[in-house]
């Protein structure tokens, strides 16, 4: 169920699959978003620290209701519609009662984007403004500005909204082609230790707090006006292990010297991977976040996507396709010492030290 929804979703296909392990994408990259069968029957509790959603960029409005359009048809409706005021969002959830994203960016540039979030609208309403799905699809059709329909208050959830203005040339939505978003955005995590969430990620991430309030922080590493959001929870309760939820997100870095120097910064600030494994496609490092969610970053061992989703679907994989762990402290070493990189990124370059049980 799980793998049809994301393929529905995203457009996503399997890149490969076994009885209890899927992994998918809806680009070239190798896989987005991998699905692991887990047999605890018992639900996290409401408002439990961990993964809130996982949001996903399209291209444009258009691109957004076409989606919805599709979605709308094969029985697939939103859980909530509303418009943040950076993005007006369609929110989805899964089988597992994880929620999905679908947004648009109201802005043209991220510059714009993070000016909204700075501003006092949006500190007085970090949320935003729901709105009546059935409504901006009708107004776009009937050829209404696009500038218009992304503002907030465009229609209002459940009640009425303006005639047509005169002379608009009608728009077209196609409601069986399936669109991908255009890239991942960000992800949004509930924590019941909101300070220690933000320095965990300033200093693994190398990410900075675009607009932050008593219970809610925005923080982004690259020109996204933000790549990850922290939500405080009061919730004490924790997840029971291997509850059906987000296991790990991850990032990649752009090469291994790189990935080495994260690790080297970070040990000496004391902060230590709680697992570092060779999956094949990737040399990865795992870290956790005072909440215990784990962050991945990792660094791809093939030159191209080609080969990373040829390893993928190799029978080496099949047979295992969680990897092969190894020491980070001996792969620096090796690495100093001036050791290949190709040889440094293949599978058992370091034996990997006794660990407890994550």
């Amino acid at each position: 169920e799980s793998i049809r929804f994301y393929e529905r979703v995203l457009g996503a296909h399997v890149v490969q699959r076994s009885e209890h392990l899927a992994f998918l994408t809806y680009d070239e990259e190798h896989h987005r978003i991998a699905l692991v069968a887990t047999a605890q029957p018992e639900p996290a509790p409401p408002g439990a620290a961990g993964l809130d959603h996982l949001a996903y960029t399209f291209k444009d409005l258009h691109e957004l209701l076409q989606a919805y359009a599709r979605l709308r048809r094969e029985g697939i409706l939103p859980v909530w519609t509303i418009n943040h005021g950076p993005t007006t969002s369609l929110y989805y959830q899964d089988p597992d009662g994880n929620r999905v994203e679908l947004q648009v960016d109201n802005f043209a540039t991220e510059e714009e984007g993070k000016a909204w979030m700075a501003s006092e609208a949006f500190e007085q309403n970090p949320i935003g403004v729901e709105f009546d799905s059935e409504r901006l699809l009708e107004r776009y059709v009937r050829g209404e500005p696009v500038e218009l329909l992304l503002r907030q208050g465009a229609t209002e959830a459940g009640g009425a909204d303006s005639g047509p203005p005169p002379a608009l040339q009608n728009r077209s939505i196609d409601a069986t082609r399936m669109i991908a978003p255009s890239h991942f955005a960000h992800a949004v995590l509930r924590t019941r230790n909101l300070a220690g969430a933000i320095r965990f990620y300033e200093r693994v991430l190398g990410a900075h707090v675009v607009q932050q309030s008593k219970y809610l922080a925005f923080l982004t590493y690259d020109e996204e006006h933000h790549r990850i959001a922290l939500a405080y929870t009061p919730q004490k309760a924790p997840a029971p292990p291997n509850a059906a939820g987000l296991d790990h997100l991850a990032y990649t870095v752009l090469d291994l010297p790189a990935l080495l120097q994260t690790y080297a910064r970070l040990r000496q600030e004391g902060i230590l991977p709680v697992w570092t494994i060779n999956h094949g496609p990737t040399t990865s490092l795992y870290y956790q976040d005072p909440d215990g969610n784990k962050v991945e970053l990792q660094v791809d061992n093939f030159a191209t996507e080609a080969e990373l989703k040829a390893c993928m679907q190799s029978e080496s994989f099949a047979r295992n396709p969680i990897g092969i762990e190894f020491d980070a402290d001996k792969l620096l070493e090796r690495y100093l010492r001036g050791d290949t990189i190709e040889l440094l990124l293949q599978q058992g370059a370091t034996e990997a030290p006794p660990r407890s049980k994550l």
